[in-house]
């Protein structure tokens, strides 16, 4: 297990403060996280990678990675083949932005924003890097409400800290046209 690629700690205490014991989670980027959290939620997890296929009690949804317009204009490699949608729940309690990893991309979900189950929380982990932190703020803006930003005690191999960001997209304008 590599601490350092999956959700920090503060993260997961953030998760099981908030949403209710069973309820359904979607995952964007699958991993050893993907088992304490399918123990506790309705999980669904969205991969490109055969290898991480069925590591945990969650419901997977293969989706190899396509390029859009969006990734694109930011030089990301792509996203999920948006035919995941198709296998998602219409409804959840969270959506984690764990995935792809960076050196893929995640901005690419900003081409589906219209395909998003209806959501009352957002996870976006690795707001230190620059193209999550983009990624949030472009979130922010779409859902009409603002990220609370969380400084985690694990590090980066160069010292700064991890953050991840959540958004209570319930509070916001509505996202389906």
């Amino acid at each position: 297990m590599n601490a350092g690629w999956m959700l920090p700690n503060e993260a997961f205490l953030w998760i099981e403060e908030r949403i209710p014991s069973g309820a359904v989670v979607i995952e964007f980027g699958s991993g050893d996280g993907s088992v304490r959290l399918s123990e506790r939620f309705e999980l669904y997890s969205v991969e490109h990678n055969e290898d991480w296929l069925h590591k945990s009690k969650s419901t997977y949804v293969f989706a190899p990675i396509v390029t859009n317009s969006v990734s694109i204009s930011r030089k990301e490699e792509g996203w999920y083949d948006e035919s995941c949608f198709d296998e998602l729940p219409m409804e959840a309690h969270l959506l984690i932005i764990d995935g792809p990893p960076g050196s893929i991309g995640r901005s690419g979900i900003l081409n589906h924003l219209t395909r998003l189950p209806k959501l009352q929380h957002i996870l976006v982990d690795d707001v230190d890097r620059e193209a999550e932190h983009s990624l949030m703020i472009d979130l922010e803006a779409h859902f009409n409400c603002e990220a609370q930003i969380f400084i985690s005690e694990q590090f980066k191999s160069n010292g700064e800290p991890r953050k991840f960001a959540a958004l209570d997209v319930h509070l916001g304008a509505p996202h389906h046209a």
